[in-house]
């Protein structure tokens, strides 16, 4: 009995470490997690009071844009020079007196303003605004500036810029109104601070800087050189940094918060940094309250074992035997039995009958996970996934997600005759061999095909357009292959259309309990089918709507031609469709995107209603384009519109009665 105890107090000494190791490792993480919560918290009200100062900002650029016109006309009226104009008496007449002017020349300097601390201010010291008002002269139009604090004061102004009619100037309105003092007060860093301290008592101070070091919260407060250079290294990197003082028992760090939209300008970047502190002695003293708690709980447990060794050391083989019978019925396959407790036996039988219903539900799972296998060659495991379902057998009638999507429909022309050609085991052959060029594309740009519908198919883009831009274009660079096998035996080439669309999807199963199916609802499905259908109009390999230009993060990499405005069957508003040129091949892809400027200027003159002029045009891109189908197209809409006219309300929409 004495060697049992020398046994069990180690046990009890190394669980009591195990469990203060565990507490301390808890603690810590739950530091860590208050830690992270209270930075997701302050970053979560620095957003919020972004978007605010975004939905103010739409209020003020319409005033801005009409106080423009009122600057663009007091230059011309000058003769296009800057020194005739009296900015101040100008400056009187727009947005009540509350904005400053000022005159910025293409080397960036401000060479005329009524703000004087500015005059002879060189933007090339902030790369990203010179970059900005480059910009501005290569667009010649409106740019927002959004709201930024000046580097030399830290005034919050609304900014805009617009350049001069000659383009020899860029001119700059700063807009100064007392309401932005109060917004930037609505965000009271003190309440969230005392909140932020209730929930995490570690959390020290809270500061948040502009990119030029300027404090929100404190505007008494001047950085030192020190942290005034890890503010601006944090904003420049966007990479968190932190500063440890051992002594104090802080720490403290620096966050970027990011507040670019789609319609940031370099010339206003709103983002923040922000200096959180924190005071470790909270931590330090909680560890040590752990440590002397499990001491005096080691001691108690070590009292206690001494005490019931004698009557616990009688009762711990009792329920082996009965343990194993019951383990072997369960291991048979029933899982509800109850296990009973009644005769002792060796802790090897134990062992076996564990095993034994180990290997049993091995081989159940491995069951199931094959079963899991071939489902997914009917049902795509991103359907699942988009559900958020682990396996096929999650799924209930009527589970179903909203998502925005992007649709690609691809449909081979003429099939049809093409089939009655073949015997049907020369058709499936042909299908499937096609297909096998073509659906692993798809899954190569993170897309799965939701049906195969004949000899055409759909498939999803979940993640981004970008994706089915680029399978698009290479499901014609497999097509090309596939052609040249077909060649090769004297067979003729195939030709597809391809259509792509993005929108909102309903996702989900469809049927009833004893036979459903995954599918997708929604009008940008039907709307994307369209588009495939309209190649067959216009003779391109790739129509895409202008919802996918718009929602592209690169589209600067592809070459897009505007093919026009159609209204296809069962929807009321009008589309803009595009030309994905980079689908063609060879020859016939660079000469579309040589006559890409002729087309588009045709296309242009086309809806401004001068027919002769436009049927001249296209006839030139003939020369280059002889067989674009388009271009013929509109060459025979200007010829009907020369001698029959057009109605009043004709606004060069085509409208299709068929599917």
């Amino acid at each position: 009995m004495s060697s049992f105890l020398l046994l069990m107090i180690p046990i009890l000494i190394a669980v009591s470490t195990f469990d203060y190791l565990n507490a301390k490792n808890d603690l810590e993480n739950t530091h860590k997690m208050l830690k992270q919560q209270t930075e997701n918290n302050i970053i979560n009200a620095i957003k919020l009071a972004n978007a605010g100062y975004s939905l103010l900002e739409k209020f003020i650029d319409d005033d801005l844009k009409d106080a423009f016109k009122i600057f663009i006309d007091a230059y011309l009226m000058s003769g296009s020079n800057p020194a005739k104009i009296d900015l101040f008496k100008l400056k009187k007449q727009l947005l009540n007196n509350k904005v400053d002017l000022y005159i910025i020349n293409k080397q960036g300097i401000v060479e005329y303003t009524t703000y004087t601390k500015d005059l002879g201010l060189d933007f090339k010291q902030w790369s990203d605004v010179f970059t900005l008002l480059q910009n501005t002269f290569k667009k010649m139009e409106f740019t927002n500036g959004g709201f930024a604090n000046e580097a030399r004061t830290g005034i919050l102004r609304k900014f805009a810029y617009m350049p001069t009619p000659d383009g020899k100037y860029i001119l700059e309105l700063g807009l100064v109104l007392d309401e932005f003092k109060q917004w930037t007060t609505e965000l009271d860093i003190a309440k969230i601070t005392n909140r932020l301290k209730t929930l995490n008592p570690t959390l020290h101070r809270i500061r948040i800087f502009s990119r030029h070091g300027y404090s929100l919260s404190d505007t008494n407060y001047k950085p030192n050189p020190v942290i005034l250079e890890t503010i601006k290294n944090v904003y420049k990197t966007k990479i968190p940094d932190e500063i440890v003082d051992k002594k104090r028992k802080y720490y403290t760090r620096y966050i970027f918060v990011n507040l670019k939209t789609n319609n940031y300008n370099l010339g206003a970047d709103p983002s923040k940094v922000i200096e959180l502190s924190y005071n470790t002695r909270f931590v330090d003293e909680s560890l040590q309250k752990i440590a002397s708690f499990h001491i005096l709980l080691s001691i108690i447990a070590i009292l206690l074992c001494i005490i019931f060794t004698f009557i616990i050391s009688a009762w711990i083989t009792k329920p082996i035997q009965s343990i194993v019978n019951s383990i072997n019925i369960i291991a048979g396959g029933e899982l509800e039995h109850q296990i009973t407790v009644e005769t002792n036996n060796e802790l090897k039988l134990l062992k076996q009958s564990i095993v034994k219903m180990v290997n049993s539900i091995v081989a159940y799972t491995n069951k199931i996970k094959h079963l899991n296998i071939s489902y997914s060659h009917f049902v795509p495991l991103e359907f699942l996934r988009l559900l958020e379902k682990e396996s096929i057998i999650e799924v209930r009638l009527g589970d179903h997600v909203q998502k925005r999507m992007t649709i690609l429909f691809v449909d081979i022309r003429a099939f049809t005759t093409l089939s009655e050609t073949m015997s049907p085991h020369e058709n499936f052959e042909f299908i499937n061999c096609y297909l096998g060029h073509v659906s692993p594309v798809i899954r190569k740009y993170n897309g799965f095909i939701d049906k195969y519908i004949g000899d055409a198919v759909m498939a999803l883009f979940p993640c981004s357009p970008d994706d089915a831009i680029q399978a698009a274009i290479e499901i014609h660079q497999q097509l090309s292959l596939f052609n040249q096998l077909r060649q090769n035996k004297n067979l003729l080439p195939v030709k597809i259309g391809i259509g792509l669309h993005i929108g909102d999807l309903m996702l989900g199963t469809i049927g009833e309990e004893k036979r459903m199916e995954g599918t997708v609802i929604s009008d940008a499905v039907n709307l994307a089918s369209r588009l495939e259908g309209l190649t067959k109009m216009y003779g391109t390999s790739a129509i895409v709507s202008e919802e996918i230009l718009n929602d592209l993060t690169e589209a600067e990499k592809y070459h897009f031609r505007f093919l026009g405005k159609v209204r296809v069957k069962g929807k009321y508003s009008s589309v803009n469709i595009f030309e994905l040129i980079d689908a063609e091949m060879g020859d016939y892809k660079n000469n579309k995107i040589k006559s890409k400027l002729l087309f588009n200027q045709a296309i242009k003159t086309y809806y401004q209603k001068q027919f002769p002029i436009a049927l001249q045009q296209f006839t030139a891109i003939l020369e280059l384009l002889p067989q674009d189908k388009a271009t013929n197209f509109y060459i025979k809409r200007c010829q009907q519109y020369i001698r029959h006219g057009i109605a009043d309300n004709w606004d060069g929409v085509e409208v299709l009665i068929q599917k």
